[in-house]
């Protein structure tokens, strides 16, 4: 058998192919790193997951566990098949319909992680709805730093209640964690996170646009009410809801100094 004609044929259909159906797909943590593919979805009928199957040259620096976006929605690389061909590899995309926000001591900030649901552990699936219905779930991501940054004990909101980490391990590429519903607490978790500047120059400019995070709940908060107070009028005012004006030269932290967030 001339192998040799198989490949160059195999990689000429590819290459066909990839012409005329290629997609750029981001990684959903680095979005100025892309990948080329193409798709073929796994089968037609309803599928909570959204799996798709992806083709991609075998020089593409994509593995299981990596999470790339298309058309803004994160979906995570499960498995990895045709080596053999020396042409493409061919993978399991999963869409991730969960993500978890969590804190970074190493990065010192905020990182949203997505995660796919395993249904095949303990769900049910109706019409695109999926209910946990023994307390318990299981859920997976893509092994990386920030995967590692979840232990045991720690608890988040998803599913609509309040989960406990049961459990935790790391398999091929993928991080999955066992979670165990617990009592829902009494009061809200609300959070504010600044994503600004923490001193200003006023050489270049006198005036400054605050930019925060609300956070309730572990989930993000769109739009919302926020009230801004200057302790220290002389030296900044707030001269439109999230603008604040410096009127005297040489503060150098007044963001940490001088400003009170009030949320609500």
């Amino acid at each position: 058998m001339n192998y040799s004609y198989i490949k160059n044929s195999n990689e000429k259909r590819f290459k066909a192919v990839m012409k005329r159906e290629c997609i750029t797909v981001s990684d959903y943590y680095d979005t100025t790193k892309t990948y080329d593919v193409f798709f073929r979805r796994n089968n037609k009928g309803t599928n909570p997951q959204g799996k798709l199957r992806i083709y991609y040259t075998q020089d593409t620096d994509l593995s299981i566990g990596t999470i790339f976006l298309l058309n803004n929605k994160p979906y995570l690389v499960v498995n990895q098949d045709a080596i053999e061909s020396n042409v493409f590899c061919s993978s399991m995309a999963v869409k991730c319909d969960l993500t978890i926000m969590t804190y970074s001591k190493e990065l010192n900030k905020y990182i949203t992680v997505p995660f796919a649901l395993d249904v095949n552990d303990n769900t049910t699936s109706s019409n695109n709805t999926i209910s946990i219905v023994d307390g318990y779930a299981t859920i997976y991501t893509g092994l990386n730093q920030y995967s590692k940054i979840f232990n045991i004990n720690d608890s988040y909101y998803c599913f609509g209640g309040y989960y406990k980490i049961g459990n935790l391990f790391y398999n091929g590429g993928l991080a999955y964690i066992y979670l165990t519903k617990e009592t829902m607490p009494t009061e809200d978790t609300c959070l504010l996170i600044y994503n600004g500047l923490t001193s200003f120059d006023m050489a270049d400019a006198t005036t400054y646009q605050l930019s925060y995070t609300a956070i309730k709940n572990d989930e993000i908060v769109d739009s919302p009410s926020l009230t801004f107070v200057s302790s220290d009028t002389s030296i900044a005012i707030i001269v439109r809801f999230d603008v604040v004006y410096l009127g005297q030269v040489g503060f150098p932290t007044f963001l940490q100094v001088i400003l009170k967030i009030l949320y609500r």
